[in-house]
């Protein structure tokens, strides 16, 4: 992905922002859509990624919070930048393993940080948004949200 390089000369409503930092040698990545006006889609994906917050214990397998985040976008389809991706771990790379998807059979660690993304598109509008958790014995803390 690369940054725009000339200038947008007119307003863009919505607009989807990907962000990721590179900080002490560890990525962290966000995504969040600004819209002002009503987005069916951006309230779907708002939905899904609570739910993934809120599912997001230690103990929990990644490919079933990968499924939970699937079926809460339903009837959109994945977003196609990030398919059915729903995270990673915080890490040395930008795409830091664990992956949370289908194929994801490892498990949420306590102590681990992980990037918790949803994105949803009905073909003619989509959306991404993500959050930063921490995962405990006992709760999840929510370190960035973009809901």
């Amino acid at each position: 992905m690369r940054p725009f390089s000339t200038p947008i000369e007119r307003s863009v409503d919505p607009l989807q922002v990907s962000l990721a930092v590179l900080h002490a040698g560890y990525w962290a990545e966000g995504l969040m859509l600004n819209a002002t006006g009503q987005h069916e889609v951006r309230d779907r994906v708002v939905q899904a990624l609570r739910g993934l917050v809120t599912e997001a214990k230690a103990g929990v397998r990644l490919d079933e919070l990968a499924a939970k985040a699937a079926r809460a976008i339903g009837p959109c389809q994945p977003h196609p930048m990030i398919g059915a991706l729903a995270g990673h771990s915080i890490g040395m790379a930008v795409d830091e393993a664990p992956r949370l998807d289908a194929n994801g059979k490892a498990v949420l660690e306590s102590g681990a940080v992980y990037s918790l993304g949803v994105g949803g598109s009905d073909g003619k509008r989509h959306a991404m948004l993500s959050a930063m958790v921490l995962v405990g014995d006992r709760e999840t803390q929510v370190l960035w949200s973009a809901v």
